[in-house]
């Protein structure tokens, strides 16, 4: 059943599946409907945080047995009913539970960093905003203190969950398959979350607030909108589109009219000047002014996209069809696709996603260009070395985003395409995905870079004797794997009376607990891709669950 069922991502209630932690799904009340099951529903002692629609609960799971019989219907009111009942029974009589010995969310794996033995010693760990859901709960106050919290901060006035700066990495004897002549290495489909294992908590963006940035063109809230709601519909009526037609349809033709104004935009010395969707569409510009213009005419009628940032370029991807579609906007690949042969996709707008796109380029017939997406790993672009890829999320309303003008707020939530866990949130409904490393076949686990919300800033905790901070992981398979290690970036100056044999200090990876001193004392280093001074752990393979799907 639950390999079999698609999941429903928007639902306004759910039950947990299969009292096993690690193999947890999420299915709607109607989807269980549909599918002619009967629930038998109770909960099990088995402590989580978790966050649904914003709202953070501290409670028991619900184990939900799953009996088929093919010729009832259970009816969906009673099911709804019966579950919300259960759901507050559980909920009310978890409240005094402090046994946290359970993962979050779809993680099956936990490594705690502490110290029990009180003193001054303390080093100070990077914290960045996160926006997803539910929260890690990453942080224990004291050993006294069982309870597992986490912290949220102030980021342009909205407060944003924040987690550690943990990586977690794994290092495989083989890929799955290599690329451009064994220089990059393509994992698919391991130590990837389940589907719909994480929730992206995205901005609560209002047209015509405070952090609106007007165009240069009006300058004036109503009538930029007005301008971009009768371009939208100028666009669609050229293209002889009505309002039945399909959105896929109607993107193509945004998507269309983006490239085609950047290939026509007037003087170069222009460029950069004209990035908001509205002076855009009257006078054209460069990449972010297209990717922009896009965005803005796709919200007009409810269309999710966002951006992707990297190497000086600014694409885009829109939800269309419940899939999200890489939109390109560069003029020389675009022309370029169209002087081949038939036979693949021209753009601007395709049915792949970025994702699958920079996976295996040559197989799109992408050509090789000034910015070649051969060289992009899931990290960055790897010919410059040092420039990630950065989504800017569900850009609904395009006057709050990435690139506007200097002299003007803008409001941006940023999320970078580098771990196992940013893929599953960034592509929810994907089965199936590919991890791009170089040469060496290696993934991460957890985010190593920074994730932002209008401000590259990072934060600080302290963690110091007797206190703890722990991070979460999911892996789904041992076979092949050569090495897990973890990260923890910690420049120097941020220690204070470490001792080097590392002391009373330990590190636990489930149940089982290792002292830094029995491992030869704190392993310090400077690490290139994290690009930061770290203390690193090896991670026994021995003391990992695994989910052999």
């Amino acid at each position: 059943m639950a390999s079999g069922r698609s999941l429903l991502p928007y639902s306004s209630c759910y039950c947990w599946l299969n009292c096993d932690f690690r193999n947890t799904y999420l299915f709607s009340l109607e989807d269980l409907h549909r599918s002619g099951v009967f629930c038998c529903i109770y909960y099990k002692n088995y402590p989580n945080q978790t966050e649904h629609k914003g709202i953070s609960v501290s409670a028991r799971l619900f184990v939900v047995h799953m009996i088929r019989i093919r010729s009832f219907r259970l009816n969906i009111s009673l099911l709804t009913f019966v579950s919300y009942a259960c759901c507050l029974s559980g909920f009310l009589s978890a409240q005094g539970s402090k046994n946290e010995k359970m993962p979050w969310a779809m993680d099956n794996n936990v490594i705690e960093l502490s110290c029990d033995v009180p003193g001054d010693q303390f080093f100070r760990v990077i914290l960045n905003p996160m926006p997803i859901s539910p929260q890690v709960a990453f942080y224990k106050a004291s050993q006294a203190e069982r309870e597992w919290q986490g912290t949220t901060g102030r980021y342009n006035g909205r407060i944003i969950a924040e987690a550690p700066r943990w990586p977690i990495e794994v290092v495989y004897e083989e890929a799955d398959e290599y690329m451009a002549g064994g220089n990059y290495a393509l994992l698919k489909n391991r130590n990837i979350p389940p589907p719909q294992a994480y929730t992206l908590v995205t901005p609560d963006i209002k047209r015509n607030n405070d952090i609106s940035t007007l165009s240069r063109t009006f300058g004036d809230y109503e009538k930029d909108f007005e301008f971009l709601t009768n371009k939208r519909d100028e666009i669609l009526r050229e293209a002889e589109l009505g309002e039945s037609a399909s959105d896929w349809n109607k993107a193509m033709a945004f998507a269309e009219f983006a490239y085609q104004k950047r290939k026509t935009s007037s003087s170069p010395l222009k460029r950069g000047r004209y990035i908001h969707a509205v002076d855009f569409c009257v006078h054209g510009d460069f990449c972010v002014g297209a990717a922009n213009a896009f965005a803005g005419l796709c919200s007009t009628i409810d269309i999710p996209v966002r951006l992707m940032a990297f190497s000086h370029h600014t694409c885009a991807e829109a939800f269309v069809d419940g899939k999200w579609r890489y939109v390109e906007n560069s003029v020389p690949i675009l022309d370029s696709l169209r002087t081949l042969p038939g036979g693949q996709e021209v753009g601007p707008m395709f049915t792949f996603s970025f994702l699958e796109m920079i996976n295996d380029p040559p197989t799109r017939s992408f050509p090789y260009m000034k910015m070649d997406y051969v060289d992009f790993t899931c990290l960055s672009d790897d010919k410059r070395g040092v420039l990630e890829i950065f989504y800017e999320l569900h850009a609904n309303w395009i006057f709050h985003l990435y690139g506007m003008y200097k002299d003007a707020p803008y409001y941006n939530v940023d999320f970078s395409l580098g771990s196992a866990r940013e893929l599953r949130i960034l592509y929810p409904n994907e089965r199936t995905l590919t991890y791009k490393s170089d040469s060496i076949p290696r993934m991460w686990l957890t985010s190593f870079g920074n994730t932002t919300a209008g401000e590259n800033l990072s934060n600080w905790m302290v963690i110091e004797q007797g206190t703890s901070i722990r991070q979460t992981f999911y892996i789904n398979d041992l076979r092949g794997v050569k090495s897990v290690k973890a990260y923890i970036p910690v420049p120097q100056k941020f220690w204070r009376a470490m001792p080097e044999d590392g002391g009373e200090w330990y590190y636990r990876v489930n149940d089982r607990k290792l002292y830094i001193k029995d491992a030869g004392g704190w392993n310090y280093a400077y690490h290139p891709e994290i690009k930061g001074n770290c203390i690193m752990f090896d991670i026994p393979l021995e003391a990992l669950n695994v989910d052999q799907r």
